[in-house]
């Protein structure tokens, strides 16, 4: 089956962010990837970040993503692995 790739867009304190949207049931998940060096498509790592889903809203597509986060979103820093 062929589901479409939806997307989220949330900010933190100095950024809009876009990125993957999946859903577990009904919990919702933003999917942070870590890209090589810099123009490279290739992913180095990615995590996923649950999100409160009364904070997802609905938006037009053609605006970059087919959800928005409502709350602001701290992110983890990076871990050296």
């Amino acid at each position: 089956m062929n589901v479409p790739e939806l997307k989220v867009t949330f900010r933190t304190t100095t950024n809009l962010i876009t990125a993957r949207l999946e859903f577990d049931g009904t919990r919702p998940f933003a999917v942070i990837c870590e890209y090589g060096p810099k123009g490279s498509p290739e992913v180095i790592k990615s995590e996923r970040m649950e999100l409160d889903p009364a904070f997802l809203e609905k938006i037009d597509p053609k605006l970059g993503a087919d959800y928005l986060y409502k709350k602001e979103v701290t992110l983890p820093e990076p871990r050296n692995n």
